[in-house]
């Protein structure tokens, strides 16, 4: 926690100077290395975690006042760019195939957990969670970087302002405090006479009630500003992949990935049409080996054929042009970015300080007054 507060500071005090300008013509040999020009007016890895963690601290307080106790983990890791383009990292393809890698290890296809089932665990429970994903990525409203497309997905996060529930929702009938005890006309609490099972059921249903709320609640403290321009940078952001996708020396570099991945037995019409074949069942933790053997060649073809290469290449070009001609939106969004990242670390600072405390010996006690004894004085 400390450390992210140190570094939350240093962030939010360099105000701009934490990215080095990058090169006009960019080369790349691996997936560190695909760095685009957006990227500098995005969340850094060190800045997302700390985002991340003020806004766990938020939701753990807010449902700690509702007498709801439940562990939040932290939000899974950020692909960056290494999915922009498909799968390009080989290690990762090796591991989870077209699957978006996690911090758990990949499940094979027929294995469970000890009670025979597949695990299936929500945002507080898991790293991560599955849904329809594709070769690209796009920036939310608040700067973090999402996977979009047709095919399947994986989200890094389930709340939002979309996640809010209202709050006559949440106080309702099943909600805030509504408890299995009432009070008789003694003052004494008694049981309701409901069945144990009734009791843990109103209890589920509350924190799925109150969760919720609190994550809403969390993002609005967190959230960017309206004068930042993050839905256009979202736009910008998938518009220079679909147009750099359509240059000539792209599709080149296409057609030499289709010969590859023949030559290898996956007869593929293009990398979209590999991640979305509809054997990879990427809803679902199970990774076959035959998805990981495509995937790998997958990701040796595409370096192989250039087209990482030069996808990126007409990618950063396009994001750099645009960058230039629109200096003062990305001011704005390096300006809001430093602002969110020293509003979080305000935040986990005032959280963190030890309270006041208010007896005992942090107390100052009240000097006695000594009134004179009025029989002596007689």
């Amino acid at each position: 926690m400390n450390r992210l507060l140190a570094l939350g500071l240093a962030l939010s005090l360099a105000a701009g100077c934490t990215h080095a300008p990058l090169p006009e013509e960019p080369a790349v040999a691996s997936a560190e290395d695909l760095l685009l020009p957006f990227d500098a007016y995005k969340p850094t890895p060190g800045q997302r975690a700390l985002l991340d963690t003020a806004h766990r601290s938020l939701v753990s307080r807010c449902l700690k006042r509702r007498g709801i106790s439940r562990r939040l983990l932290p939000a899974p890791p950020d692909p960056r760019n290494s999915r922009r383009y498909g799968v390009v990292d080989h290690d990762q393809a090796h591991r989870f195939g077209y699957h978006l890698p996690t911090t758990d290890e990949p499940a094979e296809p027929g294995k469970t957990d000890g009670a025979g089932k597949t695990r299936r665990t929500d945002r507080s429970e898991t790293t991560s969670s599955s849904r329809k994903t594709r070769t690209t990525e796009t920036t939310d409203r608040s700067g973090t970087v999402r996977q979009v497309g047709s095919g399947k997905t994986r989200t890094a996060e389930t709340t939002g302002r979309s996640g809010k529930v209202r709050r006559s929702e949440v106080t309702g009938r099943s909600g805030a405090a509504r408890q299995a005890e009432t009070t008789g006309r003694s003052g004494a609490a008694r049981r309701d006479g409901r069945s144990g099972e009734a009791r843990r059921g109103e209890k589920t249903r509350r924190h799925l009630y109150m969760l919720p709320w609190c994550e809403g609640r969390a993002a609005e403290r967190l959230a960017p500003s309206e004068r930042a321009p993050w839905d256009w940078l979202a736009q910008r952001d998938t518009r220079t992949l679909e147009r750099s996708s359509t240059r000539p020396e792209v599709r080149e570099a296409i057609t030499g990935w289709v010969a590859c991945m023949r030559d290898a037995g996956h007869p593929y019409p293009s990398p979209e049409a590999a991640i979305g074949d509809p054997r990879w069942d990427l809803d679902k933790r199970a990774i076959s080996a035959d998805e990981k053997r495509t995937a790998v060649a997958d990701v040796v073809c595409k370096w192989s054929s250039g087209l990482v290469a030069r996808w990126f290449a007409a990618d950063a070009a396009l994001q750099r042009a645009l960058v230039h001609k629109h200096a003062g939106r990305f001011a704005l969004l390096r300006a809001d970015l430093n602002e969110r990242v020293q509003r979080a670390t305000t935040l986990l600072q005032r959280h963190t300080a030890k309270p006041v405390r208010r007896h005992g010996s942090a107390k100052t006690a009240k000097p006695k007054r000594h009134r004179p004894n009025s029989a002596r004085t007689r």
